[in-house]
């Protein structure tokens, strides 16, 4: 059975990127363009894992992890932050909006895949 990947991105050249490894590997994989959208894809459909970048336009990563955290159906989805910000100070400020992990950009694509794997696999 494939697993729902949501990957939140607004830099479209990333988000191909990562959709295109991800469903390489089997993964079904939806987009959103933002924190906004995001958090409409979790109130509409079941995600496995969530890819979730910092900043974006509009409702930035760390707010529509915290939005989501709120939703019925965001509360126990994993959440790993994808972001170019890779400080110690940034990896807490994930954490503390409720993120389970961190990936620092630019992504390589052999840890992705190792954080995805171990993070479904607890689920």
């Amino acid at each position: 059975m494939a697993r729902n990947i949501l990957v939140v991105e607004d830099d479209r050249n990333i988000s191909d990127l990562i959709r295109m490894y991800l469903e390489k590997e089997g993964f079904d994989v939806r987009i959103a363009g933002d924190g906004g959208k995001a958090i409409e894809r979790v109130q509409a459909a079941t995600y496995d894992l969530i890819l979730m970048d910092m900043q974006m336009p509009h409702i930035n990563g760390l707010e529509a992890t915290r939005q989501i955290r709120l939703l019925p159906e965001g509360a126990a989805i994993p959440i790993i932050a994808m972001t170019a910000n890779a400080f110690a100070e940034d990896r807490e400020l994930c954490i503390e909006a409720g993120m389970n992990d961190f990936i620092a950009k630019p992504v390589s694509v052999s840890l992705l895949y190792q954080k995805l794997c171990a993070w479904l696999q607890k689920g």
